[in-house]
């Protein structure tokens, strides 16, 4: 019993070991030199912050849109957004659509998501419609169903197209890659990623993140963590909305 005992504090205070380091590290930039465009925020911050952007009826979407459902604000490292639940989701369109509400624009609007489901590894990193309701697992979507109404939101970069050509060019290529909540952020750029033989494991946020770095050279991780959340591109300034993009960053 003594001995049984003993292999249980141990192994509870390894585990509360590493829940320490992970705290510590997942909340702390990286320290890098800033050699790319930075639109995060380093500073740390203690309170909500309530996104009241504009609340929309969405009736289109946009090539290169970033749909967003926040996540828990618990979650060690991610920046706070008032209404977060749940794990959150990222994706972006790759053909826009249009509607009366936005579940039609959804149902009509084809995304590129890397997801966490239980499937096949030829769907973990795929293309599928924005709001697919299908029993099939392979297929099925309703992270941005109506129940979610409000904090949902939409986030619209203003790209060039050559630059949107350049970001799907790297994004497609990922296709029927591997999901995995434990990637982590390679500050590589340019092409390496497309090599040849490479394989990469994304998680939802963190495929858009990487794009966004190594093709434009763009930080959309708002405080920089190891971690890239959903709610940290949100956050991030690259969508604040200002008098020539009036609604870069949305809700619906």
């Amino acid at each position: 019993m003594y001995i049984w005992l003993s292999f249980i504090k141990r192994d509870m205070i390894r585990f509360l070991l590493g829940i320490s380091i992970f705290l510590q590290v997942s909340c702390s930039p990286p320290g890098k030199a800033d050699s790319e465009t930075n639109y995060g925020n380093s500073n740390t911050r203690s309170s909500f912050l309530i996104l009241n952007d504009t609340l929309i009826n969405l009736t289109e979407l946009k090539r290169g849109d970033i749909l967003v459902k926040p996540n828990h604000n618990w979650l060690p490292g991610t920046y706070w957004v008032y209404g977060g639940c749940c794990f959150g989701h990222a994706a972006i369109v790759l053909e826009g659509s249009t509607g009366k509400d936005a579940i039609e624009v959804l149902s009509k609007a084809k995304i590129f998501e890397s997801h966490a489901l239980d499937v096949p590894p030829l769907f973990e990193v795929r293309i599928n419609l924005a709001y697919n309701p299908t029993p099939d697992s392979r297929y099925v979507n309703q992270t941005f169903a109506r129940v979610r109404e409000g904090y949902r939101y939409r986030l619209r970069p203003g790209l060039t197209e050559q630059q949107f050509d350049l970001l799907f060019e790297f994004i497609t290529a990922q296709e029927n890659g591997l999901s995995s909540w434990r990637a982590l952020k390679n500050f590589s750029r340019g092409n390496e990623l497309l090599n040849p033989g490479y394989q990469a494991y994304f998680y939802c946020s963190h495929l858009i993140w990487q794009a966004f770095y190594s093709v434009l050279g763009i930080d959309l991780d708002v405080n920089r963590g190891i971690y890239v959340y959903p709610n940290d591109l949100i956050g991030s300034p690259f969508f604040e909305n200002d008098q020539n993009y009036r609604e870069k960053r949305v809700r619906f």
